[in-house]
Formats: C-alpha cells, structure tokens, sequence
C-alpha cells in the first residue's frame, strides 16, 4: 500500500509517517501541493493525508485539480488542517476528500484510518481479481 503525506511542514510530516508507518507500506512525501500533484501521478497512492494550508498550492487547489480529471480514479484523501471549520469539511467532501482530520490529532485515531484504509484497498484489489477471472473465463 502507498501513502501520501503532504504538509509543508517537516516536523509535521515525519510525525503522520511515522505514525502510519507499518510492514507492506510505502510511505512518500511531499512538502506542497505541486509535488503532491507530481506524486499522485509518478505514485498513484493509495491513501493520502493532505494539509490544506500550504505555499504555492492549497490542499483545496490539489483536491480540486484531483476531482477536474477525467477518468482518474479518487484515491483515498484525508484532509488535516488545523482550520477545522464546518465550512472546510464540506467544501473538501465536495472535492473528494473521504475524511476530515483536525490537528492536534491523535496518533491512535491516524492509524486507525491508514489500517481501515489499508483493509478495503486489499478487498477491493480481491474483487477485481475475481472480476477478471470471472471476465476471463
């Protein structure tokens, strides 16, 4: 599984990775919203935590881009911002986020996401092994 973390931030990063980090996963970083767009592409992770206050590029700008492709499959995307607003929540669910994360966060409730996360990308990965049999034969 791979895992986005994006914040500009250093410290802030390597708290989330090292939080996440776990056997069978591939961490990767960026420290904006212009190399999380690079990333996406080179990478196409699978969960991605996004802070939403960054130079250059917002989290709002990278999520809004993300929603605009055409046929680009969404990965998981959780905002974390220390902003947290109602306003903010709705506007990133709007754009495609899955999940809203407050800072401070809990360390706990992070790994509680990236493991759920980690759980339904391998079913989804069984299903379309099973719908390419299923097509196959």
């Amino acid at each position: 599984m791979i895992i986005l973390v994006v914040d500009d931030e250093t410290p802030a990063r390597y708290a989330m990775a090292k939080a996440i980090r776990g056997e069978g996963r591939t961490i990767v970083e960026a420290e904006d919203g212009d190399v999380a767009l690079q990333l996406i592409d080179a990478h196409s992770p699978d969960l991605v935590f996004l802070d939403l206050t960054m130079p250059r590029r917002s989290g709002m700008e990278v999520l809004e881009q993300l929603s605009q492709r055409q046929g680009f499959i969404m990965p998981e995307i959780i905002v974390v911002t220390a902003n947290d607003t109602v306003k903010h929540a709705v506007e990133c669910l709007r754009w495609g986020a899955t999940d809203f994360l407050a800072k401070p966060y809990d360390v706990n409730h992070v790994r509680s996401i990236a493991n759920r996360s980690e759980h339904r990308v391998k079913l989804q990965r069984q299903v379309a092994s099973l719908q390419s049999e299923m097509e196959s034969s």
